[in-house]
């Protein structure tokens, strides 16, 4: 849809986000910009893209407790796509 329609593919975009990142992606400079990272991504074909959604979703090899230096999580409280209990439910026990 990025190739063929990509006014669709960025209402369809801006429906799933909250509202700060649909303020930022109705910027017409900004959804070129997303559009062609998009492109870019895909360039390959969809491997990538599903093999990096598979690594989101699947257990850690390393138990979060056992990790011993300082680490900082950043992330959006409001992101639908890797929630801040994402890490929660990924982490092995």
């Amino acid at each position: 849809m990025v190739h063929s329609a990509p006014n669709l593919f960025i209402a369809q975009s801006l429906a799933g986000l909250p509202p700060p990142d649909q303020a930022v992606l109705a910027r017409p400079e900004v959804q070129h910009v997303f559009i062609e990272m998009v492109r870019e991504a895909l360039h390959g074909g969809p491997e990538g893209v599903q093999w990096d959604t598979a690594l989101m979703v699947s257990p850690w090899d390393v138990r979060p407790q056992d990790i011993r230096m300082a680490v900082h999580l950043w992330y959006g409280d409001m992101d639908p796509h890797a929630p801040p209990a994402m890490p929660t439910r990924c982490a092995t026990s």
